[in-house]
């Protein structure tokens, strides 16, 4: 991946609750994933939530942003030295399900682990 970012003269946006879908799925460490994925090349991280499908958890953009993805992204984002920002995506189709405080506060909880990042801090002084 950081080969094609390089090449193509763009960005790369993990998507860490797909991350998350699959380590769940599949039965590894999420966090190990990320030590292993060259994260120079990252300028925004997206995160969502998802749900419980015929025994997997599905990358629905439905729900509530899971407690593991926040930690995912408090571990990641540090390590992201181009990061320009954090992206929640409900889908439109779900977004009647979750209310409107309920996104407010999937996004005041990315703000504030933005805010406490050292990138953030390195971004806001540029």
């Amino acid at each position: 991946m950081a080969a094609i970012t390089r090449r193509g003269n763009c960005g790369q946006l993990p998507d860490l609750h797909n991350l998350y879908c699959n380590a769940v799925n599949h039965g590894f460490d999420a966090f190990a994933a990320i030590d292993r994925i060259t994260l120079d090349e990252v300028i925004e991280i997206h995160v969502a939530g998802g749900r419980w499908e015929d025994g997997y958890w599905m990358d629905t953009y439905d729900g509530r942003v899971p407690a593991l993805v926040w930690e995912l992204l408090e571990y990641t984002l540090p390590r992201c030295p181009n990061i320009a920002g954090i992206v929640f995506e409900p889908l439109n189709y779900y977004e009647t399900k979750m209310t409107a405080d309920a996104i407010a506060g999937e996004l005041t909880r990315a703000g504030q682990i933005w805010r406490r990042s050292d990138r953030a801090s390195d971004a806001m002084q540029e």
